[in-house]
């Protein structure tokens, strides 16, 4: 190959080193160049796929969350996940919502607008840690006024599942904090 030829016959005659010193510096600053490209790409890789961890774990097959509420969402879920340790699924479906989509270990956070239908799937030890009455509370305290808001035909569906979930998940997560 034509390009190889000429590094068997050495360095080319435009780079030229004045001592062995600048040769020892430029050869050290082109590693840290390396490893500075290699060091970004990797935490760009990183915050990609936790991005993308975050995105598969709010599954709306109806659109009813916009950008906003996502990103919000997005932080509470990481938020959790970091400080407790459990992951959190959404799953927004116009089917109804059963415990066999529930993650083992994870908790599932189920709506069915369409059958009006809310599921809050716990593992049993968050279960006995948060209390039986909490899935409850949240149904009729929150769930409730959604469920009649999206039924009035207000055009405000979207909204009100999007104010349910954040508060649902606000107060799940300072429920996890009294503990």
């Amino acid at each position: 190959m034509f390009f190889f030829r000429r590094l068997s016959q050495g360095l080319p005659h435009n780079i030229q080193y004045r001592n062995g010193r600048e040769r020892f510096v430029r050869s050290i600053a082109l590693c840290l160049a390396i490893i500075l490209v290699c060091w970004g790409f990797w935490q760009n890789s990183k915050n990609y796929i936790k991005k993308f961890s975050l995105e598969q774990r709010i599954d709306d097959v109806q659109h009813i969350l916009d950008q906003d509420c996502q990103v919000k969402l997005a932080e509470i879920l990481s938020r959790v996940e970091t400080k407790y340790g459990v992951k959190i699924y959404i799953k927004i479906s116009p089917l109804p919502v059963v415990s066999a989509n529930a993650v083992p270990g994870a908790i599932l956070l189920g709506i069915s607008p369409k059958n009006k239908q809310f599921a809050l799937l716990l593992p049993d030890s968050w279960e006995q840690a948060l209390g039986a009455g909490l899935v409850l509370r949240l149904r009729e305290e929150i769930m409730s006024p959604a469920l009649a808001r999206s039924g009035s035909g207000q055009g405000r569906e979207a909204e009100a599942w999007q104010d349910a979930l954040l508060l649902v998940l606000e107060k799940l997560e300072k429920r996890m904090q009294e503990l």
